[in-house]
């Protein structure tokens, strides 16, 4: 079922490429750089919003406007003020609901918002930075250590947090020969999309020391997040 989505992102991205190149939305890119108004890295924000509230892990909301994929990430209805007062938050987008865009033009300046959905694409990072996210969370199946890298070096060209979304060990391994700073481990099965901690439990021990491990799950009980925490996971992306 994943494969599928990312699959129609991939080909709807193409669609795009058609209207303006991945040249002219790099151009744009470098254009606007100059206006963009939150240049913290995510390792930076987290950092401050951590020692401001004493915490040793930390819950970031996924906010799914689009109710059609709400169910499939077992996430909560959440009302689009409650969204706006979140500082750090991740946003699912998707072409089947514009009610997203409402809320990037509602935020606070101040806001760290990380952009998510089925994106695995260079075209999809410089299209997330036009669009005045501060992150974005990538699939990253198939990538090689070279691809990881490059994508890495555009965030850090443009102030702009690039995740990679780990599905199995050996994609965790290819992250791990790169200096990519954020790479969450997926908390689902990918056929079903049922919740699923084996990936979270049987890798947590691979990511080193140096590294904040991120723990990217759905709607879970305090129990299963006080887990997380006691096995390691510094951040948490949950419903």
């Amino acid at each position: 079922m994943l494969d599928f989505f990312i699959l129609q992102q991939r080909n709807i991205t193409k669609i795009k490429e058609n209207y303006l190149t991945l040249n002219e939305l790099k151009e744009q890119c470098e254009l606007n750089s100059i206006n963009r108004k939150n240049l913290n890295s995510f390792a930076q924000i987290m950092t401050e919003e951590s020692s401001l509230k004493n915490e040793n892990c930390k819950i970031i909301p996924k906010i799914i406007p689009d109710s059609e994929f709400r169910p499939l990430f077992s996430t909560n209805n959440i009302s689009l003020q409650s969204s706006i007062d979140e500082k750090i938050f991740t946003l699912f987008t998707s072409e089947l609901s514009s009610d997203w865009k409402d809320l990037m033009i509602c935020k606070s300046d101040d806001s760290f918002v990380v952009r998510s959905g089925f994106f695995s694409s260079e075209y999809d990072i410089y299209e997330s930075i036009l669009l005045g996210f501060n992150g974005i969370i990538l699939y990253c199946k198939g990538f090689d250590k070279f691809k990881i890298q490059y994508f890495t070096e555009i965030g850090r060209d443009f102030h702009f947090s690039v995740f990679f979304l780990i599905q199995s060990k050996q994609e965790l391994l290819t992250v791990l020969e790169t200096d990519a700073p954020y790479f969450p481990i997926f908390g689902f099965n990918p056929h079903s999309f049922s919740l699923d901690f084996s990936l979270l439990v049987n890798l947590i021990n691979l990511i080193p020391k140096t590294a904040e491990p991120i723990a990217y799950v759905g709607k879970v009980s305090n129990d299963k997040i006080k887990f997380l925490q006691d096995i390691g996971y510094k951040y948490i992306i949950r419903s």
